[in-house]
């Protein structure tokens, strides 16, 4: 009787060590899930750094050197953080709290290239004109010019006879380019989006006759 004990004790711990109970039945083991690296999603302060720094120009290698990280894999690890959600979301987050600050919109950019695009220009001299004639353009045409060049020159004020010389003010200007402006809006709006074409293309076949003379 006692060796049939010491048996089964023997029995039962070589069934505990490989998983079963003396029943034949296998121990249920609980493991748990591994943990997402960042359940919450929230950024760490490189990734922070490199979403700020990318809204600056969009230079996605740039802003990676300039968050801290190796300058040899930046592109690749710019292209990888490109790819992550909570990275995109907190770019966008940037980008609207930028535009809302100034006041930035679509909608106005939109305007601004029209004014480009569409106001009369006839108006404007390309060549030397006085200040006080420039100053008297509307404002809608101004937003037409990209640069404004100034010189003093000498006028006479007076007689030829008795002549007064002063300083007189000269403006000349140059103009942004409208065709740059219809290009600008037409990307805007996706007018220069590829257009996929559907449809069957048939060739009547034609047949030529050739005669010997």
């Amino acid at each position: 009787m006692l060796l049939k004990c010491n048996s089964m004790k023997k029995l039962e711990q070589l069934q505990s060590k490989s998983g079963k109970t003396p029943q034949g039945k296998s121990k249920q083991k609980i493991c748990e899930k591994p943990k997402p690296s960042n359940p919450s999603g929230i950024l760490t302060e490189k990734e922070k750094a490199f979403c700020l720094e990318y809204c600056t120009d969009w230079n996605a290698t740039r802003a990676a050197k300039a968050a801290g990280y190796s300058e040899k894999s930046a592109r690749e690890i710019a292209s990888r953080l490109l790819t992550k959600v909570n990275i995109l979301d907190h770019v966008k987050k940037i980008q609207a709290t930028i535009e809302e600050s100034i006041g930035l919109s679509k909608m106005r950019v939109l305007r601004e290239l029209m004014k480009i695009a569409f106001s009369d220009t006839s108006k404007i001299h390309k060549t030397w004109v006085e200040k006080n004639k420039f100053e008297s353009l509307p404002a809608d045409v101004k937003s037409c010019i990209q640069e404004v060049e100034t010189r003093i020159v000498k006028k006479n004020n007076s007689t030829k006879n008795d002549p007064e010389m002063i300083d007189v003010e000269m403006v000349r200007v140059k103009l942004y380019n409208k065709q740059s402006g219809l290009e600008a809006i037409s990307k805007i709006m996706g007018y220069d989006a590829p257009v996929k074409v559907t449809g069957e293309l048939r060739i009547d076949s034609v047949e030529f006759k050739i005669t010997r003379k």
